[in-house]
């Protein structure tokens, strides 16, 4: 009896973050992109014959994060919103907050330590451990066990939060596959952060000739030089992690 197989799946949403994790007939979504994606996210979920999402974390109050949210939540079952304790006025933002009180979800905010499964996936969250001032700095990072391998995801955290992850959880932020901070910044990706980490796939959320130069070539550099495998949305366009039996396979262009 070959144990069921999961996915995770970095949407392409150009300069935005969006990741589909689904195992046991269960599904978690990382962030849902800009609100013009939301459209193309939603197909993307609905091909892979999601219909309801157990957990939506938004890992901090970006439009390239939670643009998607309110469509998201008005097109699927939605069972609980995680987010940091750390709001905004923006108008996305309050628009993300009214359609969960609409729609009857759940918002959790995301505690260190906290603990929750899909599938056979367990998530734990890592951070943020308090309010930071800076938005990218207080993303909710999550690190997730799925059919032997570990993933993490650390949202737009810049080099001062990935020192407390570092301070925090050592060595035991290892992970097989890390998804690039801030889409590659040179902010983020720190090398002692990489050293600690030291993925052998590195996933990197960003659009094609965005305007911030993402990635950065120092941070490719630095991808390179902890031996990692690279993947880009940009160039690859949506990327899928399939486990299948422990192994890890990666395909793009989905």
């Amino acid at each position: 009896q070959s144990a069921p197989k999961a996915q995770v799946h970095f949407i392409d949403v150009g300069q935005a973050d969006a990741i589909l994790i689904v195992s046991g007939g269960a599904a978690v979504l990382i962030d849902a992109g800009t609100n013009s994606a939301g459209q193309s996210v939603l197909d993307y979920i609905k091909a892979q014959g999601v219909s309801k999402i157990d957990f939506l974390i938004g890992t901090h109050p970006h439009e390239d994060h939670i643009g998607g949210m309110p469509d998201v939540m008005e097109q699927f079952t939605v069972k609980q919103l995680y987010m940091p304790t750390k709001t905004t006025t923006t108008k996305i933002f309050q628009n993300m907050v009214e359609t969960a009180q609409e729609r009857g979800v759940t918002v959790t905010p995301a505690k260190v330590g906290d603990q929750f499964t899909i599938g056979d996936a367990a998530l734990t969250i890592l951070f943020p451990d308090q309010e930071y001032s800076d938005l990218n700095n207080n993303s909710v990072t999550v690190q997730v066990v799925l059919a032997g391998k570990t993933i993490l995801f650390t949202g737009d955290n810049e080099e001062p939060s990935e020192q407390k992850l570092l301070d925090m959880f050592g060595a035991t932020l290892k992970s097989d596959v890390f998804q690039a901070g801030h889409h590659g910044s040179n902010t983020s990706n720190t090398q002692t952060f990489l050293q600690a980490v030291s993925p052998s796939i590195v996933i990197i959320s960003c659009g094609q000739d965005n305007s911030y130069g993402h990635p950065h070539e120092e941070v490719l550099e630095r991808f390179c030089q902890i031996g990692a495998t690279i993947y880009r949305t940009d160039q690859d366009g949506t990327i899928v992690l399939t486990l299948d039996n422990g192994v890890m396979s990666v395909q793009k262009g989905a």
